[in-house]
């Protein structure tokens, strides 16, 4: 009786096992048939550089970044211009704490770019705009730099709708 029991649980298992694979399929043909019909487009990750995710797990708060972390960025702030690629970016920053995709607010709205993220202090996680030291960067789809605003002491550069 154990015998019958063990193979109805392995059947019961495949029967899950299908039915998870066919919804992933499922949902990756409606992502797909959507990006088609509509234009609209995901934002690729660079998997070279952290999500705040990855960020946070190597952080304790508060947080306080090395003070050579602020004097390289306002060093070279001035070879950042808007249209500056990603590349050119972290040649002149160093890599950023993060890298944000930007999505519009509406459903299945195609990607609008991307934010890399520089904090220099953050007291605590939750987002604080007038306690959180920060120099964020903001690029078109292509990856180029559409807007440069912080709290840092550094002029603004370009606008969100550049």
């Amino acid at each position: 009786m154990q015998e019958q029991g063990k193979k109805a649980l392995i059947a019961t298992l495949a029967i899950l096992a299908a039915l998870v694979v066919a919804i992933v399929a499922l949902g990756i043909t409606i992502a797909h048939r959507v990006e088609r019909t509509t234009g609209w487009t995901r934002c690729a990750h660079d998997p070279n550089l952290r999500t705040y995710a990855q960020w946070r797990q190597q952080v304790e708060f508060p947080y306080a970044a090395p003070a050579d972390k602020l004097q390289r960025v306002k060093k070279n702030y001035d070879s950042v211009t808007v249209g500056s690629s990603k590349n050119e970016v972290i040649a002149a920053f160093g890599l950023p704490d993060l890298e944000e995709e930007l999505y519009p607010k509406e459903i299945d709205g195609s990607c609008i770019g991307y934010d890399f993220r520089y904090y220099f202090a953050k007291p605590e996680e939750m987002t604080n705009e007038f306690n959180d030291i920060k120099l964020e960067v903001f690029f078109t789809p292509a990856g180029k730099v559409r807007w440069i605003v912080g709290n840092i002491g550094l002029p603004e550069k370009g606008s969100p709708s550049h």
